[in-house]
């Protein structure tokens, strides 16, 4: 098959596609590269060993190391990125991370350990438990012109940093952690080092129907923009066929109704990649995203195909056929019979989940459960994912499947998706999907590996086939903590210590030592006002309970140690002074987040 294709880009005798050796030129490769993924992976998406794709939770990273790959980002997305600069100054700590090479769009909200915050217009966090001007955060878009950061100036030693770091044409922010006091940095910096990361709009991508450089989360725009871009597939844009990408633009702009109410855009996503990861695996991301194709136009660019449904125009007859190999794909041939695709769940903050399957029933029934679950985390909605995987489930149960060698007839089908065929043998007279495209100069034939297809693959009733995706539980970061249910405060006196000694008690007569002589033991103590706090035991264990103390009214309230060891959180506090009247509180806190305080009656002692 390689040197099949490499035949007929040869043949095309478009410039720049061949060496004068006869191999492919950079953009012969990467454009044969695309002919084999858009005819053959559709049908290898199912059965093809997973690639190391990277997940969401890899793109939200952040890691420190002397030397990192770079990347890129397309549509929105969250991101973290690679250390840049980590240093301590009077106390304060100051990081710079980059989150990915070039111009993005926008940063639309920061996260400091996993907690949106909100800026004022000098870059310091306002929300709890930042207030107090703890967290200061800049950035920059990515241009090559942008400036060096003015904090880090005029904060730093001189040397340190200087105008000079720019770290140009890479999209970074700086964060600084000032000091706070010993009582507050457990809330305000939970895992002590903050880590930043941010919700943000990826490259602008060129729009052919604009025309012009927009911000867009439209697929095809962005594996047009990857396969022109000077660290992705490095294309001459002349060699792009803009018509059939534009064509395809819109078909992903469509509006695709939602169960919840309102729609979609049919094929919009997000795509990060390194630039260490092989231009094929980034091509496959983004074609499996939207059932997409690249394939040679016959003017030699290179053109592009998305999922939609279109009746053929081409018939392949027995007269057109040499030989073929056909045969049953479906029962237990087929591939697969439940479909789980892995997606990026906005809701649950761009993690990775995986969607309602798509099953039948009746070949499950019959023989048994043969899953498969692609990973396509460029899709960032259920629906989405649904639609694909409905897709995906009428290829891995085709009724029909095999190759056919046809005349030069079979030419007009190479910017063909479907075709209709007819085999008198078999009593064939129905559409199939060509899922691979071969020219043999040699015999001047043509190869298509072909499987049967129906429309029904792209009719869609989100009402009764999107299902449900997965619930997403409320964080407790994000709802408001509960409060303890009660706080109870008594008081007690204590021993704190004793003393006993013997006591003699002698009587004298007329100066001389009667013999009547008594001898007591006597013991002196020392005691102390005692105040017992028990607060509710929390009705999660990621929940912890702190408690305070004061004298009524009015005075400083105290923190109190509590235990839970035996049952729900205690605490003692000795030595509280007599004739006071004495109030506690408690609420509960977790990963930095502060609930509500609840008061106890008070106690007198």
């Amino acid at each position: 098959m390689p040197q099949l294709l490499l035949t007929a880009v040869a043949a095309l005798g478009v410039p720049g596609l061949v060496t004068s050796a006869g191999g492919l030129t950079a953009l012969g490769g990467v454009i044969s590269a695309g002919l084999g993924i858009g005819l053959n992976f559709a049908a290898q998406l199912l059965l093809a060993p997973k690639p190391n794709r990277p997940k969401p939770q890899d793109v939200k990273n952040v890691v420190r190391a002397s030397v990192t790959a770079r990347s890129r980002h397309y549509g929105r997305g969250r991101w973290g990125g690679s250390l840049a600069f980590i240093e301590t100054y009077s106390g304060d700590l100051y990081q710079i991370v980059c989150f990915g090479h070039g111009r993005v769009d926008a940063f639309e909200t920061f996260y400091v350990d996993d907690r949106p915050v909100t800026l004022d217009t000098n870059g310091w966090a306002t929300d709890d438990p930042y207030k107090g001007n703890s967290v200061r955060i800049d950035w920059r878009f990515g241009t090559e012109l942008q400036t060096a950061y003015e904090i880090m100036l005029s904060d730093l030693p001189e040397g340190v940093w200087t105008a000079d770091h720019r770290i140009a044409s890479v999209a970074h922010a700086l964060i600084v952690a000032n000091a706070v006091s010993q009582g507050r940095f457990n809330n305000v910096y939970p895992n002590r080092i903050p880590t930043l990361n941010v919700v943000g709009r990826g490259a602008r991508v060129y729009d052919p129907r604009i025309p012009g450089n927009a911000w867009s989360a439209n697929l095809a725009l962005c594996l047009r923009d990857y396969l022109v871009y000077e660290y992705g597939g490095r294309i001459d844009p002349a060699r792009v066929h803009m018509g059939s990408f534009s064509t395809a633009a819109d078909i992903c702009d469509e509006a695709v109704p939602v169960k919840a109410g309102g729609t979609i855009p049919r094929y919009h996503g997000a795509l990060s990649y390194s630039f260490e990861e092989e231009p094929r695996s980034v091509l496959e991301r983004f074609l499996a995203a939207m059932d997409g194709r690249t394939y040679l136009a016959p003017d030699g660019r290179i053109a592009l195909l998305v999922g939609k449904w279109a009746a053929p125009t081409i018939t392949i007859t027995d007269g057109h056929v040499i030989d073929y190999d056909i045969e049953d794909g479906s029962g237990a041939h087929r591939s697969a019979n439940e479909i789980m695709v892995k997606y990026t769940q906005i809701e649950a903050n761009y993690s990775e989940t995986t969607a309602d399957a798509w099953r039948d029933e009746a070949s499950i029934a019959a023989y048994g459960i043969m899953s498969s679950s692609p990973e396509l985390y460029e899709i960032q909605h259920h629906n989405h994912a649904r639609r694909i995987a409905k897709i995906l489930a009428h290829r891995a149960n085709p009724r029909w499947t095999g190759t056919i060698r046809t005349t030069l007839f079979g030419m007009q089908c190479i910017d063909q998706r479907w075709i209709s065929l007819q085999l008198a043998d078999l009593d064939i007279d129905e559409t199939f999907e060509i899922m691979s495209f071969a020219l043999d100069l040699r015999t001047m034939t043509v190869m298509l590996t072909v499987q049967s297809f129906s429309s029904d693959a792209y009719d869609f009733d989100a009402a009764t086939e999107e299902g449900d995706a997965p619930a997403v539980p409320d964080s407790i970061e994000a709802a408001a903590l509960p409060a303890p249910a009660s706080v109870s405060l008594t008081s007690d006196t204590r021993t704190v210590s004793s003393v006993t000694y013997t006591d003699t008690d002698t009587v004298w007569n007329n100066g001389e030592e009667s013999n009547n002589t008594t001898t007591n033991n006597v013991t002196e103590t020392v005691s102390a006002v005692t105040l017992q706090i028990t607060v509710a035991a929390p009705p999660s264990s990621a929940l912890e309970a702190r408690a305070q103390y004061r004298v009524e009214p009015g005075g400083a309230w105290r923190s109190v140690t509590l235990t839970d060891d035996d049952g729900p959180p205690y605490g003692e506090v000795s030595g509280v002074a007599r004739g006071q009247t004495y109030r506690a509180r408690a609420r509960y806190v977790s990963a930095g987040k502060e609930g509500t305080w609840v008061t106890s009656s008070t106690v007198s002692t």
